[in-house]
């Protein structure tokens, strides 16, 4: 586990999804300065234009991650298949409500929520090194550890909160939960569901 913050893997049933936003929504109450921001996996163009539209968030970072056409392989990749669809990485700040009904409107309605992640910070300013960091390993495609948790949860993050791909029919969802060591949450603070941290599922499996 991280040094200076926690992961949980949650089943949580499909019954008590909101759960988890009512706790968030407890947390970001509990002071004036807490803020929730989410990054956002490749958009395109017309969402960007919907978000930048949208009184309940503002578009704080945007950058161009469309591949440079001027390599040899990006040249034979358009000969063949011709121009990719232009993509860009955003960095949100959600303005709306805190409330539970608002916190469903920024994770479900302004779609951003699949492979998405949104963060609960100190403030209103999200790291900059943490979020060229995020640029780079959405760029690159990287998958490995890269220390990005550990730039997030320094100084700055509180908790951060994601949700698995769920199928029709699936009783429970997978929900990823992490927590600044400093934050004062922890384990106890995910009473909506089991709660486990990744080591504890590889000594399951190996059972």
């Amino acid at each position: 586990m991280p040094d200076n913050y926690e992961v949980y893997i949650v089943n949580t049933e499909i019954k008590n999804e909101d759960c988890a936003l009512s706790a968030i929504s407890k947390v970001l109450q509990r002071g004036d300065k807490r803020r929730c921001f989410a990054l956002t996996d490749p958009s395109s163009s017309e969402q960007i234009s919907k978000w930048e539209n949208d009184p309940n968030v503002t578009v704080l970072e945007v950058v161009d991650i469309y591949p440079p056409s001027d390599t040899l392989r990006m040249r034979a990749f358009i000969e063949k298949i011709g121009q990719p669809i232009r993509r860009y990485v955003c960095l949100l700040r959600f303005e709306g409500s805190y409330t539970i009904e608002g916190l469903k409107y920024f994770w479900f309605d302004m779609g951003i929520f699949f492979g998405h992640v949104i963060y609960i910070g100190k403030d209103n300013s999200f790291p900059q090194h943490a979020w060229r960091e995020y640029v780079k390993i959405t760029i690159e495609q990287l998958y490995e550890d890269t220390g990005y948790g550990e730039i997030i949860f320094n100084d700055w993050g509180i908790l951060s909160f994601s949700q698995l791909n769920s199928e029709p029919g699936d009783r429970y969802i997978t929900e990823i939960v992490e927590f600044s060591k400093n934050s004062g949450l922890g384990r106890d603070f995910i009473t909506w569901g089991r709660a486990r941290t990744i080591e504890e599922i590889n000594a399951e499996e190996d059972l």
